[in-house]
């Protein structure tokens, strides 16, 4: 059995009430059998009594044919066609549709009526048993026709209680798969970029050039350490006022480092400045 839904196709079927419209494409179902050469035997019901099957009462406790089925199809609607129709009688005796599934197992049970009293009363492979088997066949295609057309408008109009997923919930879904597509790309990206990298020496190089640049930086602030020369030993002796007078010091800023016995190279005398000694306190106090 399909599934139509989150229910089954008969629980569909069973929770949808014959309107108008529907019973227009039901009538249009039992045409179709009506047309069908095998179904001469089934268009009226069994005359029971003229073919001295006295038992048949016993055996079919619900008699039906296309007649009948029609006859309460149009009961159920109140079509004003009832009046003229030969199987009023019965179809008021069995009442109205309640659901379209009912409509359905009313056609399903003529064909098996017939397997019934064919096994009991008939040889199983007469041509009466073969022509209820083929009709059989032919009513269960015309039925999934039907619901292969109607079923979707069923479901919109809210006469099945077949439910759809949400339309928010596949949206997120999508959204998802969409976000979790370009997370991918982009992680692919970058692990591109770094094989690109690898290969052509560019990551080698900026690594090189970061240890050529730190360790420059720090010997420069090894060799700052040593640059503060103090120059001018003399000033401030003799000549009386001398003492109150603010010593110099020649301070190296270039980076080239001192000779032996505390000389400047020739480098080191063309970039150093001279300042006050109190200067050279804040200065490498910094």
């Amino acid at each position: 059995m399909r599934a139509v839904g989150s229910r089954t196709e008969d629980q569909v079927l069973a929770a949808t009430k014959i309107t108008q419209s529907i019973a227009t494409g039901l009538l249009e179902v039992i045409e179709s059998l009506r047309g069908s050469p095998d179904s001469d035997n089934f268009k009226e019901p069994v005359r029971w009594k003229e073919l001295g099957l006295d038992e048949y009462p016993l055996m079919i406790k619900r008699p039906r044919d296309l007649g009948t089925v029609e006859a309460r199809l149009l009961l159920t609607v109140k079509s004003k066609k009832l009046k003229k129709h030969p199987q009023a009688g019965r179809a008021k005796e069995c009442g109205r549709y309640g659901s379209v599934l009912e409509f359905f197992n009313d056609i399903e049970q003529i064909w098996q009526n017939c397997l019934t009293c064919g096994a009991a009363f008939n040889d199983v492979s007469s041509d009466i048993a073969h022509s209820a088997m083929r009709m059989r066949a032919t009513s269960r295609t015309r039925k999934d026709t039907w619901i292969h057309k109607m079923v979707p408008e069923l479901v919109k109009d809210g006469s099945s209680p077949a439910t759809a997923a949400t339309p928010s919930t596949s949206s997120e879904k999508e959204s998802e798969t969409l976000g979790n597509g370009n997370k991918s790309s982009g992680a692919k990206r970058k692990s591109g970029e770094k094989s690109k990298a690898k290969k052509d020496g560019t990551e080698d190089k900026r690594k090189r050039k970061s240890r050529t640049a730190l360790e420059k930086s720090k010997a420069g602030k090894d060799h700052s350490n040593h640059l503060f020369i103090e120059g001018n030993n003399n000033d401030g002796v003799g000549g009386g006022g001398g003492r109150n007078k603010k010593r110099k010091m020649k301070v190296l800023t270039g980076a080239e480092g001192t000779a032996a016995d505390g000389e400047l190279t020739e480098a080191g005398k063309d970039v150093f400045d001279v300042c006050t000694y109190d200067q050279f306190i804040l200065f490498a106090a910094i």
